[in-house]
């Protein structure tokens, strides 16, 4: 029986690929550079500061009477910390019906004014409310707030 012989010699072995000029050097390559340009993102949650409001964005479709705005936010600040503050910033009358829909907490603020008081309804969020303003703040109702728009002040009821 005869037996082949293995070729030991360096110099007849197939040559390898260098190593950038493989597929997967680059693919490896590619996530680095996605990872650092992501900035490093880790998993906690943005919560934006105590001074910034939401700014309305559009009015929602079906608004027939052309009062009704929409800020989006996502955020785990509460409604309680920024209401006064955002009706200063964005309400143009007093007759103007703004919702903010916050994707974070799942919730949507319909705020109202009545005199000198800031009417604010939570509401649970219903999927893709924010595009029809017949729809708007039709959710399960979660709280009822109400402020003083001169002093800033929450009312008790």
């Amino acid at each position: 029986m005869e037996m082949s012989k293995v070729n030991t010699d360096p110099a007849a072995r197939p040559r390898k690929k260098p190593i950038y000029k493989r597929w997967w050097f680059w693919a490896i390559i590619v996530m680095l550079i996605i990872g650092f340009a992501g900035g490093g993102a880790d998993d906690q949650e943005t919560v934006a500061p105590a001074d910034t409001t939401p700014a309305p964005t559009e009015a929602p479709t079906q608004d027939v009477t052309g009062r009704w705005r929409k800020a989006l936010v996502a955020t785990y600040e509460v409604i309680q910390d920024y209401a006064v503050d955002y009706y200063r910033a964005y309400f143009k009358a007093d007759n103007e019906v703004h919702v903010i829909y916050n994707f974070t907490l799942k919730t949507v603020n319909c705020l109202t004014v009545s005199g000198d008081t800031l009417i604010v309804r939570v509401t649970e969020y219903v999927d893709g409310e924010e595009h029809d303003a017949k729809v708007a703040c039709s959710g399960l109702s979660l709280a009822s707030y109400r402020f003083s728009i001169s002093s800033g002040e929450q009312l008790s009821d």
